[in-house]
């Protein structure tokens, strides 16, 4: 099933579309826990759109894109705006950011889709849902989303054995399907578990063996590995922020 839309920035108008979103995976046998996830990230697509993308201005529009078959739905939500810098945005859960009103949006797409891409400039974002997956639940902790064509697993808090294996699994999926470039973000980790580090070894070799490359993301204070560290071999490429990650990676100057 294909659908493209395009429409007003007003909530009326995005309002119905995502009706129509609804009603079409309803006809494709989607159940209510995945009917209400949809809703909900159709919704923050689009009132990020509308409000920061457009500045709710009337006369400019969105493209909104539907792909979906029994099993999964891709979403695209298009606005006409500048873009944003979608490696600056903070992320919520920090202390100082606790009782600010907004700026969830981002987090909760990243939380309820099961992929989320970007394309620079950064007005387009475009995110996948399988069916049926969250009945069984993703591993709590591990997040992935696609920069361009930058894989990024960020980790949340601590690195079980069940978010490495988790890891291989779902970075040997992105391997399968073409994607050579993969950043893991530690920065919110205190400590990098032994199977863990192994997994990233494993995975680091599997990319360079492929002609792929891989950096590790951490924090400026309390970092999981020393700068000094030589992890595996070839050893691990251990940066301090995403916009470096991506440097390394070819993918930003």
């Amino acid at each position: 099933m294909h659908r493209e839309y395009r429409v007003e920035s007003l909530p009326a108008s995005v309002f119905k579309v995502g009706g129509e979103i609804l009603d079409h995976l309803t006809e494709l046998g989607y159940e209510d826990k995945d009917l209400f996830n949809i809703r909900l990230i159709v919704d923050e697509l689009c009132s990020n759109a509308v409000i920061h993308g457009n500045g709710s201005d009337p006369e400019k529009m969105l493209t909104i894109r539907l792909e979906a078959d029994s099993r999964k739905a891709r979403i695209a939500v298009e606005d006409e705006g500048e873009g944003f810098d979608y490696t600056a945005v903070q992320d919520p859960r920090d202390d100082h950011l606790l009782r600010r009103p907004h700026g969830r949006g981002l987090f909760l797409i990243r939380t309820f889709a099961d992929e989320v891409e970007f394309r620079d400039p950064g007005n387009c974002i475009t995110i996948t849902y399988i069916r049926g997956k969250h009945e069984k639940q993703k591993v709590i902790g591990l997040h992935s989303w696609i920069l361009n064509d930058v894989v990024v697993f960020e980790v949340l808090d601590r690195t079980t054995p069940e978010i490495a294996e988790s890891l291989l699994r779902e970075a040997g999926q992105k391997l399968s399907e073409g994607l050579l470039l993969i950043i893991v973000d530690l920065r919110r980790c205190r400590e990098a578990e032994s199977e863990f580090v192994s997994a990233l070894s494993r995975l680091n070799r599997d990319l360079r063996d492929r002609g792929g490359r891989l950096a590790v993301c951490q924090k400026k204070v309390a970092p999981v590995f020393r700068s000094d560290a030589k992890i595996g071999d070839p050893a691990l490429e251990i940066v301090e922020d995403l916009d470096d990650a991506l440097r390394r990676l070819g993918q930003r100057k």
